[in-house]
């Protein structure tokens, strides 16, 4: 059962032809497939989490962590590489490790 909930308390929307979700902790959209989510997207005053396939990526005041490794301070050694079999020089991919 679908039960419109509102305030008079709450900040009006931005944009009044878009959903908004409110929830005192934060809100969580996720997927439901067999016995348990594949999905989730959360939103609360710590930032933004997506986890699924075994990844997750986090935006919050510490910057945007994929799987662990923060792109903020993310860096790659410079050097010669193999991709396949063609050498390339630039940046290998693997953080500050020049490998």
């Amino acid at each position: 059962v679908w039960f419109p909930v509102g305030s008079s308390a709450w900040t009006p929307s931005p944009n009044a032809n878009a959903l908004v979700c409110y929830g005192p902790q934060g809100v969580l959209i996720q997927d439901k497939s067999g016995s348990a989510p594949n999905f989730r997207v959360t939103v609360n005053s710590s930032g933004i989490t997506m986890t699924g396939g075994g990844h997750t990526v986090v935006l919050n005041s510490t910057g945007l962590v994929i799987d662990g490794i923060t792109f903020g301070t993310h860096d790659h050694g410079p050097g010669t590489y193999v991709a396949g079999s063609t050498p390339v020089t630039g940046n290998s991919g693997v953080p500050g490790t020049g490998s």
